[in-house]
């Protein structure tokens, strides 16, 4: 899919959607544990901070964070206008406390210039950069990324990485499932390849596999004991281990790297 297709895949479900969570994903559960990493991991590098969203959608990861940390100012971007005019909505439905220390403005992933001066201490994506046509597009994102950032500035990327997905398809087979491709709007990120090229800028400090126990459940054990087969994404299993994954709240690493999804977090190099 090129990024003309891929901008009207994201248009169609924001038009369709609106300011509800399946404009940008189906699965609920597993937005409540990416929230739930990314507002850890803020609490910790920036609680009373500038902090950029990359890719926000309607700004719902924005919402929740800053319900969730009181000291948080959000910038969220997105390069498509209809995502960002869902983001307004939703955020105008929001108490003045919310929506007082809220953002948002059109601006691509590969041309943030925009962005600069605003003095951000962290950024952050969410599926963000899987929707970039290539490698090459996704080293620039990241490169561009770090140059918002001061020196010791945080960018934590949360993103599906081809590595761990490879993992979780081994464990279907092992299941006796078929092994299941990336969405076809989707290039997932290859770490080992993204890493060292941004590796002059950016500092990697740490690496969150908080979606191991759900992707396990959804899309192995799940489907091997169903008739069918069949991904299931809402019932009482997923609640549950969803719920024991933020309660351990350990950094993600009790249940192994299977996640689709990683939250690797970095720190800008200096000066």
């Amino acid at each position: 899919m090129d990024a003309v297709q891929n901008f009207r895949h994201w248009d169609a479900l924001a038009e369709t959607f609106g300011t509800e969570l399946r404009a940008t994903t189906k699965c609920r559960t597993i937005k409540l544990l990416e929230v739930s990493a990314l507002a850890r991991r803020l609490r910790e590098v920036a609680p009373a901070g500038r902090v950029l969203e990359v890719g926000c959608g309607n700004a719902f990861n924005g919402i929740a964070l800053c319900r969730a940390l009181p000291g948080l100012r959000w910038v969220g971007c997105d390069a498509v206008p209809r995502m960002i005019e869902n983001a307004r909505r939703a955020i105008a439905r929001e108490e003045s406390a919310v929506a007082s220390r809220m953002e948002v403005l059109v601006a691509d992933a590969l041309d943030l210039g925009r962005l600069a001066g605003r003095g951000v201490g962290a950024v952050y994506t969410d599926r963000c950069l899987i929707n970039l046509a290539s490698l090459e597009e996704q080293v620039g994102a990241v490169r561009a990324i770090a140059g918002l950032l001061p020196p010791g500035g945080w960018f934590l990327m949360l993103e599906n990485s081809r590595q761990t997905h490879a993992r979780l398809n081994d464990a279907r087979e092992a299941l006796g499932l078929p092994r299941r491709p990336p969405a076809a709007y989707n290039v997932f990120i290859d770490e080992d390849a993204l890493l060292p090229r941004v590796a002059d800028v950016l500092r990697l400090e740490a690496v969150d596999d908080f979606g191991s126990l759900h992707d396990l459940l959804l899309y192995a054990i799940k489907p091997a004991a169903a008739p069918g087969h069949d991904i299931v994404y809402d019932d009482a299993v997923m609640e549950a281990a969803t719920a024991l994954s933020m309660a351990l709240d350990d950094g993600g690493h009790a249940f192994g790297s299977f996640g689709q999804n990683r939250l690797w977090c970095f720190r800008r190099s200096g000066p």
